[in-house]
């Protein structure tokens, strides 16, 4: 299981089984005195993978570690969605670049990508932006990725034309998936709406711009 934070109002909890049907997303708030909503997903290894492969949920799931976790349970048997997606787009950003590169560029060269296809990540990348110490510890752990052994890949990237068809429809994708779980499943609901109006503030947009730099 992993926690999903972006220091807003909730938090999400990933948490990756061998068998869904599909994703099943719980809402809750702990007992405890000042505890913070909290939003559960129980989602199978086939979904992830499926989403870091070909964006096949416009990054619902594989992007909630793409700024801040923390691994909460580990049995050791199942796939771990942050060391999953990151090694893959390791291995998209070498092929990209040309080169492996370090950590911080290859956290940079990720988030410019998703904002690119995705301009409602621009809100919780700025929150991650303000933050020096989410920053450098995401860059420190991306270290173990950069200097891993790449064969451990738990799959090819195989299906690198449908996870550029889909980068196209990303937004689409996401929000769709959002809707499923906290809408009204009449469409987009004026919730979903309102929730994405908010995520494309403008005025957060000069510090991620200084912060991807030539990856803008």
């Amino acid at each position: 299981m992993t926690e999903s934070s972006a220091l807003g109002r909730d938090a999400d909890l990933l948490a990756v089984v061998r068998v869904c049907d599909r994703p099943i997303c719980q809402h809750f708030k702990p007992f405890a005195a000042g505890g913070i909503a909290c939003n559960l997903y129980v989602v199978s290894e086939s979904t992830i993978c499926e989403d870091i492969q070909t964006l096949s949920f416009g990054g619902y799931y594989a992007h909630k570690v793409a700024l801040s976790f923390a691994p909460m349970a580990d049995r050791g048997e199942i796939l771990d969605p942050a060391v999953a997606f990151w090694t893959a787009e390791f291995a998209r950003a070498s092929f990209h670049l040309g080169r492996p590169p370090g950590p911080a560029r290859l956290m940079r060269w990720v988030h410019g990508r998703i904002l690119s296809c995705r301009p409602d990540f621009l809100r919780s990348l700025a929150k991650f932006v303000r933050s020096p110490s989410r920053i450098g510890f995401l860059e420190s752990w991306l270290s173990r990725i950069c200097e891993g052994d790449q064969s451990a890949l738990p799959w090819g990237l195989t299906s690198e034309a449908s996870f550029d068809a889909n980068m196209q429809r990303a937004f689409f994708l996401f929000w769709t998936e959002y809707e499923r779980h906290k809408g009204d499943g009449q469409g987009w609901s004026f919730a979903t709406v309102s929730k994405m109006r908010l995520s494309l503030d403008p005025e957060d947009l000069g510090c991620v711009r200084e912060y991807l730099g030539a990856e803008f």
